[in-house]
């Protein structure tokens, strides 16, 4: 007598879980993180930076004497453009139709995932090495980076380094910086040299935004990683700290921030600066908030757009530093 088995058998429905499992992380610190300014209203966004006279002790008057006419330094006018991103997607009526596992329409899911990918895109143009560019009937507008605009609280490497970008007044552009030819290792000497540098500026930075092998050179600094066992008394468990998110300096508490999009520039995404950031002094507009419209059908494909137009102020970019070409692994 022969067993029958599952392997000859016909007719076993099949065993497919109604979940599709995606770990693409989608979280965005940066974006998140800065503040939210008002709506747009044109393609370049424009704003005004300013400062006080070097204080001096030495100014004395005699008495009764006549007023005397100060100098006096003009503000700054600045500005950034609006870029445009989008995703748009064509689904056939069969495909939103069938019975199909982990999803209720394939339409729904595809916008879905598009929202999600926006949110990247946006996420490593906004905290990256990104130019700006005003575009024309030919050409894109591009929305200048954060990492695009430090010149004043930069650290940069050696005889190979990489050159300053910056905001050009001449020609209203911001200009990508150049990466140095090789990287250096993240050190507490570094970080401590550029927190000083923007607090003498008059910066009030609170977060350290760096990729994750940076994030794991900040632990193990000499002055913060000790490990610390914690008891949880309400369960008896014991948990080992091997990790830093706060950085406590000699000019405030800094909240360290792992972001898996940092480092966005041409050529490459690797998280090969780290970043000061006031989220105070930067704020990001939109000309066309996020949105979902129908296009017009195709036959039988039902078709959508997903799209948004964004620009982000640099309040003022002494606020803010970056320590450039550290290692990435």
């Amino acid at each position: 007598m022969t067993t029958t088995t599952t392997y000859g058998q016909v007719g076993v429905r099949e065993d497919l879980s109604d979940a599709i499992y995606n770990i693409a992380p989608t979280d965005v610190p940066y974006t998140t993180s800065i503040q939210k300014g008002k709506k747009a209203q044109n393609r370049v966004i424009e704003w005004q930076t300013d400062t006080l006279a070097a204080a001096d002790g030495s100014i004395a008057v005699l008495e009764g004497a006549s007023a005397t006419d100060r100098t006096f330094t003009a503000t700054v006018r600045l500005k950034n453009h609006q870029q445009i991103m989008d995703r748009a997607i064509i689904i056939s009526d069969s495909a939103d139709a069938v019975n199909a596992a982990g999803r209720d329409t394939e339409t729904g899911l595809q916008v879905m995932k598009r929202t999600k990918e926006l949110k990247r895109h946006q996420e490593n143009r906004l905290a990256g090495n990104w130019p700006s560019d005003d575009g024309s009937a030919a050409t894109a507008r591009q929305c200048a980076g954060f990492e695009a605009w430090i010149t004043t609280n930069d650290s940069r490497k050696g005889s190979t380094a990489s050159t300053q970008g910056g905001y050009n007044s001449g020609t209203g552009q911001v200009a990508a910086a150049t990466d140095g030819s090789s990287t250096r290792t993240f050190t507490e000497t570094l970080l401590k040299g550029r927190i000083k540098a923007c607090w003498d500026e008059g910066g009030e930075d609170s977060i350290i935004m760096l990729g994750s092998f940076s994030k794991q050179e900040l632990s193990a600094f000499s002055g913060v990683a000790t490990k610390y066992n914690i008891v949880d008394k309400s369960t008896g468990s014991n948990a080992i700290i091997g990790a830093v998110d706060l950085y406590a300096s000699d000019f405030g508490v800094k909240k360290a921030v792992p972001n898996r999009f940092v480092g966005g520039r041409s050529g490459g995404n690797s998280p090969r600066s780290v970043l000061g950031i006031d989220p105070k002094m930067i704020s990001m507009h939109s000309l066309q908030p996020f949105t979902v419209e129908p296009l017009a059908r195709v036959g039988h494909a039902n078709r959508k757009l997903l799209k948004m137009e964004f620009s982000q102020a640099m309040r003022n970019e002494k606020a803010h530093w970056i320590i450039a070409d550290v290692r990435v692994s």
